[in-house]
């Protein structure tokens, strides 16, 4: 068993940590157990005592009535392909669990998957960068 920081231990381990051990050194001094990685972290908060508050998250509002994805993206009628069927030019967007089926229609020159498939791997966001870049 590990033993906690007590008070005592937080003392060794200033005097060792002011002796110039590394962590390593003083974890095999401390001798019970205490890892490097114990030390380190030990170190880190003894350091700074306060505890580091989550960063807020940012809050995207959005109008009631107004949909998440701006877009419907409509999918295309997939082949259901196997992986023997599949080809270069094909997309390769898995469905289902073993055995897996692929999408199979045509890709874009500029990914694996066809244009649905692209839109909807990517984020609101990449899909406004990949309607710019790629056109509509």
């Amino acid at each position: 068993m590990i033993a906690r920081w007590t008070h005592d231990r937080d003392k060794r381990l200033a005097e060792l940590l002011m002796e110039g051990l590394s962590a390593s050194r003083i974890a095999a001094a401390m001798r019970d157990g205490t890892s490097r990685n114990a030390v380190i972290g030990r170190i880190y908060r003894l350091a700074n005592p306060t505890p580091r508050a989550p960063r807020p998250r940012p809050i995207v509002q959005r109008a009631p009535d107004q949909p998440l994805v701006e877009d419907e993206i409509i999918l295309p009628t997939s082949l259901c392909v196997t992986i023997a069927d599949l080809h270069q030019g094909m997309c390769k967007w898995p469905f289902g669990k073993s055995p897996y089926l692929f999408c199979g229609a045509k890709s874009s020159p500029s990914s694996s998957y066809c244009r649905q498939h692209t839109l909807l791997g990517l984020s609101p966001e990449g899909r406004l960068r990949y309607e710019r870049r790629f056109g509509s």
